[in-house]
């Protein structure tokens, strides 16, 4: 078994917050007119809305922040809000203005941290509580980041120890796109995580400082040997006792594709400025697909019929899923192994699934079970 122990040398510390009281406004809209709410009977499908006005006021309660140490950090301001216009001379004299592309993105990648000289013997079954100890730091921006995962267009706050970074304040609120987990022999889990939103909010505070004494030589990455997939209420080992055939690697991802609605912007200062983005945003839909890699000796496929599955990444990133479609097998064949049977599914909301009043981890709705 491979241990990757954190080497904080090699890592970015990056911090994350939910959003307080973040929660999205729960009508049939039109994004053109997001400030007006139509009747039940629109034939105007129901979404998810966001209002990002109140978080212009700086005074608001504190960020609290968590540290997490990142394996990859990235961020772009909108480096595509200029194009070029098209005219009569082979040469570009104007261009135009794109409003639309003010939109703030964070790229995250990281491991889940676990005590280096811990196995989990007892299967993590969900909720907030580590099943491990000492818990690292990071256990609640990892979390944090759970909960972005199985809520819809669950709000963060991001930002990196970078000092150019935390001297512009460019903080959010910002909204997952994209959310995957991967993992596979030999190699340590690997969450990423994709966000966009706009740089409303400004920051003050100092962020916690982390000793990599702290870290290092105590915690390990999470690997393949620490994670787990049930088909039904069957444990999928990563070993068989019958040697026949293993599950070699898993992955879930979750995208969310938004439509940002923007005010009217000063093309001369909006570029630059960190109090300018999108007003308005709507979830225009959202996917949670994943597949899962199994070593065999025989090449006979035989088709997944089981409605339920549940992937456990490590950490907190325990997922449980009762509405699955599976798609039809394919196969691999590697000459000095054996067959690759490469099963994907996609994740389905439950049939009586609709957007509620509450935005919890114990009734919204989502391709997750929750509450249990």
């Amino acid at each position: 078994m491979i241990i990757d122990c954190l080497n904080a040398a090699s890592k970015q510390l990056v911090y994350v917050a939910p959003v307080a009281n973040w929660k999205p406004t729960m009508m049939r809209v039109s994004l053109r007119r997001p400030d007006v709410q139509v009747k039940p009977d629109s034939n105007l499908r129901p979404v998810y809305a966001f209002d990002f006005g109140s978080y212009f006021d700086d005074n608001q309660s504190p960020i609290d922040w968590i540290p997490i140490w990142g394996s990859e950090y990235s961020e772009d301001l909108g480096s595509s809000v200029y194009k070029n216009l098209p005219t009569g001379f082979a040469l570009t004299k104007m261009a135009q203005y794109v409003t639309k592309s003010l939109v703030y993105t964070v790229e995250l990648a990281f491991s889940p941290l676990i005590p280096e000289a811990t196995a989990i013997t007892t299967p993590y079954v969900g909720g907030d509580t580590p099943p491990y100890a000492p818990s690292p730091v990071s256990w609640s921006a990892e979390y944090a980041i759970y909960t972005a995962t199985v809520l819809p267009a669950y709000a963060l706050y991001s930002v990196s120890s970078v000092p150019d970074s935390l001297e512009t304040f460019r903080l959010g609120p910002l909204l997952p796109s994209k959310i995957g987990f991967s993992c596979d022999e030999g190699n340590s889990v690997q969450v990423r995580i994709g966000l966009q939103g706009v740089r409303y909010r400004q920051n003050s505070q100092e962020l916690p400082v982390l000793a990599p004494e702290q870290y290092e030589d105590v915690y390990r990455s999470a690997n393949f040997l620490d994670c787990y997939c049930n088909i039904g209420s069957n444990r999928v080992s990563s070993i068989f006792s019958a040697i026949d055939a293993r599950i070699v690697s898993m992955s879930l991802d979750i995208n969310q594709e938004y439509e940002f609605v923007f005010p009217a912007q000063n093309k001369d200062t909006a570029a630059s400025s960190d109090n300018v983005g999108a007003r308005y945003a709507g979830l225009n839909s959202r996917e949670v697909s994943g597949k899962i890699q199994i070593l065999a000796k025989d090449p006979r496929m035989d088709p997944m019929k089981n409605p339920e599955l549940t992937m456990y990444f490590g950490g907190p990133f325990y997922f449980k899923m009762r509405n699955i479609r599976w798609q039809n097998p394919t196969m691999d064949i590697k000459i000095d192994q054996g067959y690759i049977h490469t099963y994907k599914f996609i994740a389905l909301a439950d049939r009586t699934a609709h957007i509620k009043s509450t935005y919890d981890l114990s009734s919204c709705s989502s391709e997750f079970v929750l509450g249990e």
